[in-house]
Order: C-alpha cells, then sequence, then structure tokens
C-alpha cells in the first residue's frame, strides 16, 4: 500500500469516525427531546391537570362558604353563586380530561371514583343552595349543616390521585434518565471504540512512516559524519523503498569514487616520487655533462696553434663553439629539470592533502583497479637520453 494512499485511508477513517459520533449524538438528541416531550406530555401533564383539579376544587368549596357567609346580600350571592358554579365545571371538565389521559389503572379508577363523590356532593350543593336561597340567605346553619363533612371523600381522593401521579411521574423521569444514560453509554462506548480504532491505525500507520523516516535519518546522519559503509536496510512497500534504494544507491557511487580518489592519488604520489628520483638523476647527469664541458674547454683553449696546420684555429674555434652550445643545453636541462622536480613535489603534497582528506571518511574495501598496481615503464635512462 503506497504512503499517500495510506494516508488517505487514516484521514478518511478519522472523517467517518467523526461523521459518526457526531451522527450518533444528534440520533441520541433527538431520542432524549422526543422521550422528554412524551413525559411533558404524559405523566408531567397529568401530574399538572390533577393539581389544577385540586385547586379548582378547593376553590369551589370556598365559593361555597362565601355564598354562605355573604349570601344575604343579593348581589353578593348572585356573584359567588356563578364562581361556585364555574369552579364546579372546571373541576368537571379536568376529571374528564383525566379519565381520558390517566393510563395507569390505579389511578383511573381513583378518578371515577372521584367523578362520582363530585357528582353526589354537587347534588347535595343544589340542595342545600335551594333551601338556603328560599330562607333568603338567612338559615346558614342549616345549609351548612346539610353538606357539613361532605367533601372530605372526594378532597382525600383528590389527594390521593396528585400523589399517585406525581409518584408516577418520578418513576417515567427516572425510567427516562436510564434509558438516555444507557444510551449515552452506548453512543459514548461506540465513539470510544471508533476513535480508539481510528488512534490504532494512526499508530500503526504512524510506525509505518516513522521507523523508515528514523533509519533514513540514522543512515544519512552517519554519512553526514563521514561512516560511507553503512546502508539503509528493511523492506518497505512503498515510497520509503524508492528512498531506501536512492539512499543505498548514492553511498554506493560515493564509496566507489572516493575509492578510486584514494586509489588515483596513491598512483599520482608513486608517479611523483619516480618523476623526482628522476629529476634529480637528470640533474645530476645534466651538472656532471656541464663540468665534463668545462674540462673539455680548458683543454682545447690550452691547445697552442702556432706551430699546427693553418686551420687548426679555425676547427678549435669551432669545437669551443659546440662545447658553448652544448653548456647552454645542459644549463637548460638542470633548469627544466629543477622545475620538473619542484612542480611534482607540489602534484605529491596535493596528493597528500587530498588523501588525508579522504581518510576522515570511513569506506568500504573494494577491488583494487589493475592500472594501480602498474609501474611506469619508461626507464631512467630512455627519459635522461630524451631530456638530453
Amino acid at each position: 500500500m503506497g504512503l499517500a494512499l495510506r494516508l488517505r485511508l487514516m484521514v478518511s477513517g478519522a472523517v467517518v469516525a467523526a461523521i459518526l459520533t457526531i451522527a450518533g449524538m444528534v440520533v441520541l438528541v433527538n431520542q432524549v427531546s422526543h422521550q422528554y416531550a412524551g413525559l411533558l406530555s404524559g405523566a408531567v401533564r397529568q401530574s399538572q391537570d390533577a393539581r389544577a383539579m385540586e385547586v379548582a376544587f378547593k376553590k369551589q368549596v370556598q365559593e361555597w362558604k362565601d355564598i354562605l357567609l355573604r349570601g344575604a346580600d343579593p348581589a353578593d350571592l348572585q356573584t359567588y353563586s356563578q364562581q361556585f358554579t364555574a369552579q364546579e365545571k372546571a373541576v368537571q371538565a379536568l376529571a374528564a380530561k383525566l379519565t381520558d389521559e390517566v393510563t395507569d389503572p390505579g389511578v383511573s379508577s381513583e378518578v371515577d371514583r372521584f367523578r362520582d363523590q363530585h357528582s353526589v356532593l354537587s347534588a347535595k350543593y343544589r340542595n342545600a343552595y335551594q333551601a338556603f336561597v328560599a330562607s333568603k340567605g338567612l338559615d346558614i346553619k342549616a345549609a351548612d349543616t346539610a353538606v357539613r363533612g361532605q367533601d372530605r371523600g372526594p378532597t382525600d381522593l383528590i389527594e390521593k390521585i396528585v400523589s399517585d401521579l406525581s409518584a408516577q411521574q418520578q418513576r417515567v423521569l427516572a425510567d427516562t434518565n436510564r434509558r438516555v444514560r444507557e444510551e449515552q453509554l452506548i453512543v459514548v462506548g461506540g465513539g470510544a471504540a471508533l476513535i480508539l480504532a481510528v488512534l490504532i491505525g494512526l499508530y500503526f500507520a504512524s510506525r509505518g512512516i516513522a521507523e523508515p523516516v528514523r533509519t533514513a535519518t540514522s543512515v544519512l546522519g552517519d554519512i553526514a559524519s563521514g561512516d560511507l559503509t553503512v546502508s539503509m536496510t528493511g523492506t518497505y512497500n512503498d515510497e520509503f523503498e524508492a528512498i531506501k534504494d536512492s539512499i543505498n544507491t548514492a553511498v554506493e557511487d560515493l564509496n566507489a569514487g572516493l575509492n578510486r580518489v584514494v586509489a588515483g592519488a596513491d598512483r599520482v604520489a608513486d608517479t611523483s616520487r619516480f618523476v623526482e628520483s628522476v629529476g634529480e638523476q637528470l640533474i645530476q647527469s645534466a651538472q656532471i655533462t656541464r663540468v665534463s664541458l668545462n674540462v673539455i674547454e680548458q683543454a682545447v683553449r690550452g691547445i697552442d696553434t702556432a706551430g699546427g696546420p693553418a686551420n687548426l684555429a679555425r676547427q678549435l674555434a669551432e669545437v669551443r663553439h659546440a662545447l658553448g652550445a652544448m653548456a647552454t643545453i645542459a644549463d637548460r636541462n638542470v633548469r627544466a629539470a629543477e622545475d620538473a622536480r619542484r612542480a611534482t613535489s607540489e602534484l605529491r603534497t596535493n596528493s597528500d592533502n587530498l588523501q588525508r582528506l579522504v581518510a576522515t571518511y570511513r569506506l568500504k574495501p573494494v577491488e583494487t583497479p589493475a592500472w594501480v598496481n602498474e609501474r611506469p615503464r619508461t626507464p631512467v635512462a630512455e627519459i635522461a637520453a630524451a631530456a638530453r
């Protein structure tokens, strides 16, 4: 698998994990919203309606007391009678609504019993009200005695309904919270598992990247420090295989090139020493020749031409001229040999410096080229003769 493809797969896996985790959280939020909406439309609303019915019933009872206390005044009687009737209808409407809403059999039975008792109480209130109106609001005691204690049964039932619905609400809320926590654990666990899987994949993928990088860095560091015996090892199935081959090829080429440089420097050093030796012999030969020429010239100058042939002086002059030319050539050869000796000495110095520089590198041993072991084939005599 190529490095680029591996990186794309890692990024794609991370994106997919993030999308799945976000999607799971969105689903969880939607489920929680629906569950709480159902809770609000169910147990909470039933509990609220029960409390509203309890309040309306208590107001109805209070309005009856106001009728008895202030009913002697026709205007007050009318006002409180209307308010009593309104609260009575509110209680009946809320009780009917609860009958439709409540699903718990026990609470539903309690609501039915309350409605029955409330109907009986309402009939008693109407009878007591008619008697009270007939007495023109004067016989309060008779009206009160007719309904005294009759509201206790409905009051106890409605309190029981409120308590049961409140307990039911708490149970539903606790159950909803439990389901939410379970779903949270599922989503968080799934998200954690996905993230863990991505992290594990990233770890192994990073190892597949980091290890070749560390190996290549180590090899390049050794090369930079002068060790050319190293090489990048291992088998890779991506771009790092090409990197390994390139590094190893470069090291081999550099190693071979520096070995050739060392061999060439050795050859140059040997040759320069040989040339220096030849130069020394040429200088000595030229100096000997120059001394011999001087001796001959002195001998020629000592010949007396007075008693000799007529052309003897001319011939001696020619000999001296030839000796002078030969002395000039000998001097020139000495200078040329000295120049060559200085040049070869400088060449050998440069060769030694090059060898010291290359010696700072640690090279792999290679087969010495055949030309390194070849010795100069030109004899000293031939070089000297060529110089003369």
